[in-house]
This record gives structure tokens, sequence and C-alpha cells, in this order.
């Protein structure tokens, strides 16, 4: 072996060294919830959520890990996000993590750094977290850790309920078709006084989008599904079926011929109606339980997990997911992976679920006695909770709008107006 043979195999051996050193870093850390002196170095985040939860977080889990005091958060505007992501990639700067939600991982996907399966095996990950989190894989890596579960539930005002002799809300929503007899008052002039369920216009829902896609995913169908590397609508995922049932199911609540009939556009908001005690039953998120009890401390109310649809394989429920994703122009996309797998460990998460009160993402930790009877609800839907990858959140609102408004209108039949919906949707993907 000559002198020069012998210096590129020298050169070859340290840059093997070298890589293997830094993917066994990856690795052995990927676990997180461990105490480490491994200094990250400086590790930026962005995200909109609310920054003094963020700064209690970090603080928290730097007592743990004394090697991220590096990390910090930078939390932006929901509205100029983006923007300021594209404008921040174009002059070669870049955060080293993004949080990101279902509503922004696929327009962010072209920008987010896939993790091999070598450095974390996707089977693994799948192991470790509830289903809800599959969204962020491939088949060959991973596009995000997560970060927390945000189910939708079920609140319902005790008094009412109580009052009218109904010991336990309904478990199906085949039981809410008989219930504004009992529950929902109008007077002479037609006015509703009183509302069983707040279901049937958009103007005046909170969470409209969220309680339809939520009746979707419940009837079987995702909406949305990935195929060789493309998302895409699924259009009839059963010639058998009725797409248009989660429509007719929803729209049913605010005709005034139906018995069923309870709800109108002349209504205030329906969170806010509930708040005032006139509303019997109110679909929002989990995380909005805080609020809730600081806008009205007097109203008697309640949880319980979203109601099933009779007859149907298997339980599910619509949340919303945040994760850290590392962009592809990350400088220290060493420090960031250290960090993502940190927050997804099993002392993080412990953190993480008691300062936003929400579940935990760790399966270890889901199986465990949830620390009070709010959270075993939440516990109950974030296993079996499923998700909704949107291409364009203000276009899909207006698309899902339109969809319930134009029957209303006369101008498309529930089938065909579904139909145009995905449709449009579809085109989103493609843009």
């Amino acid at each position: 072996m000559n002198n020069k043979t012998s210096a590129f195999g020298m050169i070859m051996l340290a840059i093997f060294l070298g890589l293997m050193a830094v993917g066994f870093l990856l690795f052995a850390t990927y676990k997180g919830g461990k105490k480490s002196k491994d200094v990250v170095g400086k590790v930026v985040i962005w995200g909109t959520l609310d920054k003094n939860i963020m700064e209690s977080i970090l603080i928290d889990v730097k007592k743990q890990n004394n090697g991220l005091q590096g990390v910090s958060y930078v939390q932006k505007d929901k509205n100029t996000y983006q923007t300021e992501l594209l404008e921040e990639l174009a002059s070669g700067k870049s955060p080293d993590l993004l949080l990101i939600s279902n509503e922004d991982f696929y327009f962010n996907l072209n920008k987010i750094y896939k993790i091999p399966n070598k450095v974390y095996p996707v089977r693994e990950y799948l192991s470790n977290f509830v289903d809800v989190f599959a969204t962020f894989t491939d088949t060959d890596g991973i596009y995000a850790f997560p970060f927390s579960v945000d189910p939708l539930i079920m609140y319902y005002n005790k008094s009412i309920f109580a009052s009218n002799s109904i010991a336990t809300p309904p478990k199906l929503w085949e039981e809410f078709i008989d219930l504004p007899k009992k529950l929902t008052i109008v007077d002479n002039k037609e006015n509703i006084k009183r509302s069983a369920i707040s279901f049937g216009v958009v103007s005046n829902v909170e969470n409209f989008k969220e309680i339809l896609i939520n009746l979707f995913l419940q009837l079987g169908n995702p909406i949305i599904e990935r195929r060789k590397g493309e998302y895409r609508t699924i259009k009839n995922i059963n010639q058998n079926s009725d797409q248009a049932a989660p429509i007719r199911f929803f729209m049913e609540f605010s005709n005034q011929t139906s018995p069923s009939y309870s709800w109108n556009k002349s209504l205030p908001n329906s969170k806010q109606f509930f708040l005032s005690g006139k509303l019997a039953t109110y679909f929002g998120f989990a995380s909005e339980i805080a609020d809730i009890r600081k806008k009205n401390p007097n109203l008697i109310f309640d949880i319980a997990e979203i109601p099933a649809v009779s007859g149907a394989e298997r339980k599910s429920v619509f949340a919303k997911v945040y994760a850290l994703a590392i962009p592809k122009v990350a400088k220290n996309k060493n420090g960031a992976m250290i960090v993502a797998t940190e927050f997804a460990g099993k002392e993080a998460q412990k953190i993480i679920s008691k300062k936003l009160n929400l579940p935990p993402v760790r399966r270890d930790l889901l199986s465990q006695p949830a620390s009070d009877i709010y959270m075993d609800i939440f516990y109950k839907e974030a296993i079996y909770a499923q998700s909704f990858i949107d291409p364009d959140f203000e276009k899909t609102y207006d698309i899902f709008k339109f969809m319930i408004e134009s029957i209303y209108g006369g101008k498309y039949t529930p089938n065909k107006s579904v139909q145009n919906a995905f449709s449009e949707v579809d085109l989103l993907f493609k843009k």
C-alpha cells in the first residue's frame, strides 16, 4: 500500500467514523426523557401556540435535561406564520424546528426534512405513539415527532339534562334525533329559547368544519388518503353507502318541519349559547375546557366522549394534532432532532400534558390511570383519534361552508354538493 492510498484510506475512515458518530448521537437520544449533558446548541422553535405556556414547558423540560439550555421558542401569528417562514427560508435563514399541526403540515411538506428509518424506525414510532400521528410518517421515514393531541369532545349542561330527568347524555348520534323533543324550547313566535344541539347551519356553529369531518370519519370515510406519495380525497369509499349521510344528519336539526328542529342562523354563536346556559350540548375541543370554566364559572357542565355511530366497525373522533418538524435548511439538524425526541419522551410528555391540560401522545402513558375525571375522557379519545390533512385551512373552511349553503339554496343535492366539495379539495392538493 503506497502513501497516497494509505492517506485516502485514513480520510475515508475518518469520514465514516464521523457519520457513525452523528448517527449514533441521533439514535441514542431519540427516546427522550433522559438526563443528558450533551449540549445541543442553539435550537429555535417557531409555532403559533401561546408563548407563555411554551416557555413554561421549556423551563420544566430544561430542569430534567440541562443540555437543552440553548432551546428557545418564538410565537408567530397564525395569519402570517407561513408568509414569514417562506421569507426566512428564501433569505437562507430558518428556525431549527417547526411546531406544525395537521392544518399546516401539507403546506410545509416540501420544506421538511424526512428523518430516515435508520435513525428512528417508523415501526418503533408507530408503536410508541397513538395512531393519529401516523399522519406524519411515510414508509421510509418520519416527518415530525408528536407534541400534543387535542380531540373533539362533547360538553353538556348537567342542569338541563337533570331538570328533564335525563341521567346521562347520548352515547349514539341516533339518540339525538329525539332529543330536541325533550330539551329544545320554542316559543309561540317560533323563536328557539333553548336548544338541544347546535347543528344545521354553519354561520353560528363553532367548529362546524371539524364536526363535519368527525361525522365523515365515524362513518368510515377518512376523506383524505395518501397513495403513491400523493394526497387525494376519497370520493366514493363504498358504492352502497350514502356519501352525503353526514351532511343530511347535520342539516336535519335546522329543518323547521322536522321533529328534530333545534337550531337556526338567527341564534348566537353556539359556544356563547352554551356559556349562557341555553344549549344542552356543545361540541368543542378538549383544549377549550379552561376557557369555558373561565368565562362562566357558574355553569354546571360535564364532558363525555363524542357520540358514536350505531353499528360502526371502529370508534373514531377528530383531533387536532401538533408535532415538531425539522426544516430541510435548518443549520442545527442534530440539535433539533434531540429536542424533538426529548419533547416526545415520557418525562417531557408528562409536563406537556399537565401544562396544556391535554392527553399525552405516548401509548405507555395513556395506559396509566388519568389524573382526573376530565382527563380520563381525553385519554380514551386520544387512543382512537383520527385527523385530517388540510391542504389549505382557510380555503377548505370556505369549501365546507359552501357545501352546506349550496344545499340550503337549492343549488345542489346533498350528494352532488359533497362530490363538488371533495373535487375542490383535490385541486388544492395539486396546486
